[in-house]
């Protein structure tokens, strides 16, 4: 059985944690409490990106047991990760509401105002954020854009997203058609890019991705958007470019779409 990246970035983390909760810990002494213990730690991701984490972790450990069977080790135990059911409780703080924050959709005049304001910061930030609001997509599938992956004579754009999966076997693939109104936003970034990115990369500066999130939050801290709430070590905040979706959503069901 293979060890996928996901379970390979997991498992050094956990042993991260081990190593600076507990300073020594051998293989038998890792169980459920010890297990429960660092998934707490992870306690501001959703129920969904917990589960991916204990299910990755899950994996190391039914590799740990087939290699120990196979080495004929007289030693047995019980994979800490296995049960989905270790995750309960895990997001409900002392007074049982759950500790991360419910994502909220924008207003069309909020929608219109964050648009004016991330362009008055930049082109190309009030751009991402049009064409956010024109397709619904994730931030990381638009910053994942490549010109190659567009075709303005054809009007399409085949786009792989990040993380719609349509069964188990991959992610969800698709061919968009390119609106007037797209193609001009389109047209806006392209007086911009300076490599295969849709975005480039050197327009992200050094922060990267990070120093996206990072002007998007200063916007919308200026139009009073800007609550967050404390789960774990990590502030989560209602409102984010993901709440774009929600609108989108909810005109197309105006539209009975």
């Amino acid at each position: 059985m293979g060890i996928s990246s996901i379970s390979k970035r997991e498992i050094s983390k956990f042993v991260e944690f081990l190593s600076l909760r507990y300073k020594k810990c051998y293989l038998h002494e890792i169980n459920k409490d010890v297990a429960t213990a660092y998934l707490k730690t992870l306690s501001y991701l959703s129920h969904g990106s917990l589960n991916k984490r204990r299910a990755g972790l899950a994996a190391v450990f039914a590799r740990i047991q087939e290699d120990m069977e196979e080495w004929g080790s007289p030693y047995r135990y019980r994979n800490p990760f296995r049960k989905q059911s270790i995750l309960d409780g895990i997001k409900q703080d002392e007074e049982g509401k759950v500790r991360y924050a419910e994502r909220r959709k924008f207003e069309i005049e909020q929608v219109k105002e964050i648009i004016e304001r991330a362009t008055e910061e930049h082109p190309l930030l009030g751009a991402v954020w049009y064409f956010g609001f024109l397709t619904g997509w994730r931030l990381g599938d638009i910053l994942n854009l490549k010109w190659s992956q567009i075709d303005l004579k054809k009007r399409t754009i085949d786009i792989v997203f990040g993380k719609t999966r349509v069964s188990s076997k991959g992610k969800l693939k698709a061919k968009i058609y390119i609106t007037d109104v797209m193609k001009e936003v389109i047209e806006v970034l392209g007086r911009y890019s300076a490599d295969e990115n849709l975005l480039p990369k050197n327009w992200r500066g050094d922060g990267g991705v990070d120093a996206i999130y990072k002007k998007n939050r200063r916007i919308l801290g200026r139009m009073g958007l800007g609550e967050y709430v404390n789960a774990g070590a990590k502030k989560q905040y209602p409102y984010t470019f993901h709440g774009l979706r929600g609108t989108v959503t909810t005109l197309l069901k105006l539209k009975d779409f």
